[in-house]
């Protein structure tokens, strides 16, 4: 028997004891890492960096199909709207018609109208407008705290003012935020409360597919500022804008100081 093959019939015995270790190493690194993850909050740890890695990965992008209309400091100054109080809603009536006149898709003010305006006729002719857009235009309404819901007599949601609720559809603003604080997912609807949060309202209105389990829920981020964004007054004055710059859009409507 020559030596190659005898050393094929019986290894070098410190060559065995490396195999034997490496298995064994395998061995302990799977078991401990699934004994880690029965610990509670590693799994949910590893999705959130599983997400986060993926998100950088994918890059940014723009998306033309959504437009914001922001209530920004420039058009606070230049409509005359004092920053540390309600907007006319008048100025939300005009906007709306201009919107639709252009041919805005959806329209979704994530704002919260929770107060009747001091001149009724100025709620009255706000929601005439929302009726004009025949259900196309979206207000927002707000899930209390639980602190918050025991002033408000056990209501949990804050819901827009009439007759602006009963002239347009209207969703739950809602962050379904982390233990850490990071926003990784959409909040569910909850049944119990009978509404929808208004991200799911919208995407509903504008025929965009929805989620239907926890895992279809994770947000898909397309980097810093990948909306046109145009400032409030710039919208009230559309001539001066390209023609088509809000037809078949979605607009979201709100502050902004970014």
């Amino acid at each position: 028997m020559n030596a190659s093959r005898k050393s094929a019939l019986h290894p070098n015995p410190v060559r065995r004891s490396q195999i034997r270790a490496g298995l064994g190493g395998a061995g302990l690194s799977a078991l401990l890492g699934l004994a880690l993850w029965q610990c509670p909050g590693v799994g949910d740890w590893f999705n959130a960096l599983s997400f986060d890695l993926l998100t950088l990965a994918r890059g940014s992008r723009s998306v033309p199909e959504v437009v914001i209309v922001a209530m920004d400091e420039e058009s606070h100054q230049r409509l005359g709207q004092p920053a540390d109080k309600l907007w006319d809603r008048s100025l939300h009536a005009r906007l709306v018609d201009t919107l639709m006149a252009r041919g805005a898709r959806v329209v979704v003010f994530d704002v919260v109208f929770a107060d009747k305006w001091p001149d009724p006729a100025v709620d009255q002719a706000f929601a005439q407008a929302l009726q004009r857009a025949s259900g196309k235009v979206m207000l927002a309404a707000k899930l209390l705290s639980f602190e918050e819901e025991a002033r408000a007599a056990g209501s949990r949601v804050l819901h827009p003012v009439e007759p602006l609720a009963s002239a347009a559809p209207w969703g739950v603003v809602e962050l379904a935020l982390d233990p850490g604080g990071a926003l990784r997912r959409a909040p569910l609807p909850v049944p119990a409360l009978a509404e929808s949060p208004l991200a799911y309202k919208a995407a509903e209105l504008s025929g965009i597919p929805l989620p239907e389990t926890e895992d279809q829920r994770w947000i898909a981020y397309y980097g810093p500022r990948p909306f046109r964004q145009i400032s409030y007054w710039q919208a009230m004055e559309p001539e001066k804008l390209p023609p088509d710059v809000f037809s078949n859009k979605v607009v979201f409507v709100g502050q902004t100081r970014v």
